[in-house]
């Protein structure tokens, strides 16, 4: 039985999996797609139907994107025979003085959250994420249609959890297959973050990972196209 787990990043939920959940499920795969609950969702925690050792008989693919790799249960890590980073890293925030930056920005949206001016400062991370497309393009989920009281609280904990990310989350096995794809033009994640998760992957795996670069996408991959050619790399 082939199976995917699929883990949203920083803001989503199980919406932004709606187009993958849907042809997986066409070509017969189990599809289960996790929840954080930011919004007012019900919070998700799947695990695998299958867990043999048997790489040959049983495909568990594990899908995330952007923080989602740190927001899978290492249990869940342990038993992926492949898994797909979309946008993701290891360490968020690069070393060096040339963080600075970045770290300010986090720390105001840390702030504003809970505020009066919260949704405008979710709206501009939303509308960051999807360029160079249109906020809009984007599947509806929690930054538009607002968060739950627990979910404002799950989503400053996942804030401060990607302000210290500090390498690959424990777990990730060392042979397993791993396809890391990344946007060109993604206006989150940092070009050092983007090198030095490939780096730590390369240090990590017993075969390398298989690299793909999109050109003319954004940090949420409104790449419809990109779904089947992930489902036949999975299957190959």
């Amino acid at each position: 039985m082939n199976e995917v787990i699929a883990m949203h990043g920083w803001g989503g939920d199980s919406n932004t999996w709606n187009a993958w959940e849907y042809h997986f499920k066409q070509q017969g795969w189990n599809w289960q797609s996790a929840d954080r609950g930011y919004g007012k969702g019900i919070i998700n925690c799947p695990k695998w139907k299958s867990k043999s050792n048997s790489y040959s008989k049983h495909n568990r693919a594990l899908i995330c994107h952007s923080l989602g790799i740190h927001l899978a249960e290492e249990e869940i890590l342990k038993h992926a025979t492949h898994i797909v980073f979309l946008c993701s890293f290891g360490r968020f925030i690069p070393k060096g003085p040339n963080n600075r930056a970045l770290i300010a920005s986090l720390n105001g949206m840390q702030q504003l959250i809970g505020t009066s001016n919260e949704q405008e400062m979710l709206d501009a991370f939303l509308g960051k994420a999807c360029a160079p497309l249109d906020a809009s393009a984007a599947p509806k989920g929690p930054l538009s249609k607002g968060l739950s009281q627990q979910g404002r609280k799950i989503l400053q904990k996942d804030l401060q959890l990607l302000r210290i990310t500090d390498g690959l989350p424990k777990g990730i096995p060392q042979d397993s297959n791993v396809l890391v794809i990344q946007a060109n033009e993604d206006k989150i994640i940092h070009e050092e973050t983007k090198a030095n998760l490939i780096n730590d992957l390369e240090n990590k795996l017993n075969k390398s990972p298989l690299h793909w670069q999109i050109p003319n996408a954004g940090h949420i991959l409104l790449v419809p196209e990109l779904i089947i050619k992930v489902r036949k790399w999975l299957e190959a």
